[in-house]
């Protein structure tokens, strides 16, 4: 058998389905998806494909059976005669009019003589660009927010998708259309694209050995401020695994600069064998969405593209194209890693600097909000963001340390994001602070108090039921060390997402009867009504709006609640004098 022909599996048409499945196990290199069934004489009799393998496996009890039974007997075969440029536009003709595989191009096309025995097995994909019109299927590893949302998205516009994570758990709920995550329209677009089958879900590495196209979405975590790349370099060997000569790579992970030259390319070009950005390409693609808008926002933001190589860049752009609006090529791949490493620390240290005023305020026990706005009223130039108790989210809270990660330590540059950090994990605790001011005005201790935090997810517009890096999770840890008893409550988190937090949960009604302080977090307009106020009215109740969604004019009309807010709290006998 020639060398080109090597990498297939050619069998028998009198072989067995089980012998044949066993071959296909046994290969060290990646089954390319396809069978070629050739007589006694060598001539070509027919194909078997991965999915003529599954179905038969879901039709028999009994897979010792003739491959024949089971195997395309006219395959789309060419004479060694036809140009090979006239092979593409050949093959598109000639699925079209079978309508055998949903106007989707084969890939491998075996060349035969003029006895119809094989001289060559061409794969289409090297001769056709990544177009829609092309055969290829998606690989998204990891299936969090992120790679779901992606995942669907691509799915959706009638692009072969495989999902794969690890977590068969996930897996699982994923198939049996249950959504943990709120995001507009994602369940109703999921259960469409699991209905089409244009999204397949597994954990199972071998599943996608016929990808094309892989795009990685696992976490980055920080331990201990440190960037953990281990979910990265796991998903990098089981790609490396995989890959085939042409196959497309791109890192949608945030990860500190230079990850992807320094370690992706290397870990893929050891696993695979390749060579980088000239038999396989890979590109870092950031992920910019914001929860709650990120079916809208995959198309509708530019999407970044930096490439080991210019081919790297081309094929990569060339394929958000089909997803993005606008598609804006960068330098190099360092450039695009940095992108969303400054669009997201600059983005936490905006709102660094408001929570640290915040923190002024409370010094002259003045409203941080109202004179933040004051400020930014009919001021043409940069407008200041408003104050927060806290900032969260699985990005901001750590994003500033994989950008001051790429700074060396004998250097200060980027010292200004972790300090960002810093402080808007100061706000977050801010509202502690006031609880003890509380107690003590009332000579009684946090212990003795029973507290409500409203809004447990990080964030509250858009609304989102995350709860990675919640301030909210925080501050309820910071009151229960302090003894209070701590009771939690959001409008759109569902109780047993909660059940795992060692909090009370009951009725909103009875929360608000039993709690002496309650602490507004977020700012989802649906925790708040003029009801709540109602209630807290009933006895003596501080109540912290994180926010200021409440007038406090208004709220001073109820004679029971002490109203409080970032660098304000009402009751205070005196600003200090210096």
């Amino acid at each position: 058998m020639s060398e080109k022909l090597s990498r297939f599996l050619i069998c028998y048409e009198q072989d067995f389905l089980d012998d044949v499945i066993k071959r296909i196990n046994g290969q060290k290199d990646k089954f390319p998806g396809v069978i070629f069934v050739q007589n006694n004489k060598g001539q070509l009799r027919g194909v078997l494909t991965d999915s003529d393998i599954i179905k038969a496996i879901s039709q028999c009890t009994d897979t010792h059976i003739p491959v024949s039974d089971h195997m395309n007997r006219n395959p789309i075969a060419y004479k060694e005669s036809l140009p090979r440029s006239e092979l593409l536009q050949e093959v598109r003709l000639e699925v079209n009019k079978r309508k055998s595989t949903s106007g989707k191009l084969v890939r491998y096309v075996p060349i035969i003589d003029e006895k119809q025995r094989i001289l060559d097995i061409i794969d289409i994909y090297s001769l056709a660009e990544f177009n829609l019109d092309t055969n290829y299927t998606v690989c998204i590893a990891g299936l969090g927010f992120v790679g779901l949302t992606l995942a669907v998205k691509i799915a959706s516009l009638g692009i072969s998708v495989i999902g794969y994570d690890t977590n068969q758990e996930l897996i699982d709920s994923l198939a049996e259309r249950e959504v943990t995550v709120y995001e507009p329209r994602l369940k109703d677009m999921l259960d469409k694209v699991l209905d089409e089958k244009s999204l397949f879900l597994t954990h199972n590495s071998k599943d996608i050995s016929l990808c094309n196209i892989y795009i990685i979405s696992v976490g980055t975590p920080t331990k201990n401020d440190i960037p953990d790349l281990n979910y990265i370099k796991a998903a990098l060997n089981v790609i490396g695994d995989n890959l085939s000569t042409n196959d497309l790579v791109m890192l949608r992970s945030t990860v500190p600069v230079g990850t992807t030259r320094n370690i992706a390319s290397k870990v893929l070009t050891k696993k695979s064998g390749l060579r980088c950005g000239d038999e396989y390409y890979l590109a870092f693609t950031p992920e910019r969405t914001v929860e709650g808008r990120a079916m809208d926002e995959l198309s509708q933001l530019p999407q970044i593209v930096g490439g080991i190589s210019k081919r790297c860049v081309e094929k990569s752009s060339q394929f958000w194209s089909n997803i993005s609006n606008s598609v804006v090529p960068v330098s190099s791949v360092e450039a695009a890693e940095f992108v969303k490493l400054l669009n997201n620390s600059y983005r936490d240290l905006r709102f660094a600097f408001s929570n640290s005023f915040s923190l002024l305020a409370d010094n002259y026990n003045l409203v941080a909000r109202e004179v933040i706005e004051a400020a930014n009223d009919g001021y043409p130039r940069d407008p200041i963001a408003l104050p927060s108790p806290g900032v969260g989210g699985y990005c901001l809270s750590k994003d500033p340390y994989l950008y001051a990660s790429t700074c060396p330590k004998e250097h200060t540059h980027s010292e200004l994001a972790s300090l960002g950090r810093t402080i808007n994990k100061l706000s977050g605790l801010y509202p502690l602070s006031l609880a003890n001011e509380y107690a003590e005005r009332n000579n009684r201790s946090l212990e003795t108090y029973s507290i409500l935090i409203i809004g447990i997810a990080f964030k509250g517009e858009p609304q989102t039921m995350d709860l990675r890096g919640s301030s909210s999770i925080d501050l309820a840890y910071g009151l229960k060390k302090r003894g209070a008893k701590v009771y939690i409550y959001d409008h759109l988190v569902p109780s047993n997402k909660l059940d795992h937090l060692p909090f009370e949960q009951t009725s909103f009604d009875d929360s608000c009867n039993k709690c002496e302080i309650v602490m507004i977090m977020n700012n989802n307009p649906n925790n708040i009504s003029d009801e709540l106020l109602h209630l807290l009215n009933k006895k003596p109740t501080l109540l912290f709006d994180g926010w200021s969604q409440y007038d406090s004019i208004q709220v001073s009309k109820y004679k029971n609640i002490c109203y409080s807010t970032m660098g304000f709290m009402h009751g205070r006998e005196q600003l200090p004098t210096n």
